[in-house]
């Protein structure tokens, strides 16, 4: 009895341990993931950026997070259409450029997608998503 007490002590502290190292190195499960999910994109989240928006008609972020609402909301069209926006008030936002270029792509714009993910990697020479990306969007384009 006590030998099973020992391993069973010994197993749930092998699975905390994993679970920490998912967490500490970003490789999260998906309930832990921080990044927002679709279910959290409400009409009143879209609400909230185009109040922003109306508030204030240069603020980046606020298109940016607009773009992400209607990326989680599969509305890729008007992802980008808020991504470019967010570029051309930031130009020197990487992200938004990633973004921008990762939208392109699904819209099949292989060229537009080419360009915003080469500013990505220009702006933050270390962005691998954004390499990723262009290898993917290169090949698209049959380079």
């Amino acid at each position: 009895m006590g030998e099973q007490k020992l391993m069973l002590n010994r197993s749930l502290a092998i699975t905390g341990m994993i679970f920490m190292l998912l967490l500490s190195t970003g490789v999260s499960p998906g309930w832990t993931q921080a990044d927002l999910r679709f279910e959290q994109h409400s009409p009143e989240v879209e609400k909230y950026w185009k109040k922003k928006i109306l508030r204030n008609p240069r603020d980046s972020r606020a298109y940016f997070h607009l773009g992400r609402h209607y990326e989680f909301t599969r509305r890729i069209q008007l992802a980008a259409e808020a991504y470019r926006q967010a570029t051309l008030l930031d130009p020197g936002w990487p992200q938004a450029f990633f973004y921008l270029g990762k939208a392109y792509r699904e819209l099949g714009r292989y060229q537009d997608a080419a360009t915003a993910l080469k500013r990505a990697v220009t702006l933050k020479s270390d962005y691998a998503a954004a390499y990723h990306f262009l290898g993917l969007v290169l090949i698209d384009l049959g380079r």
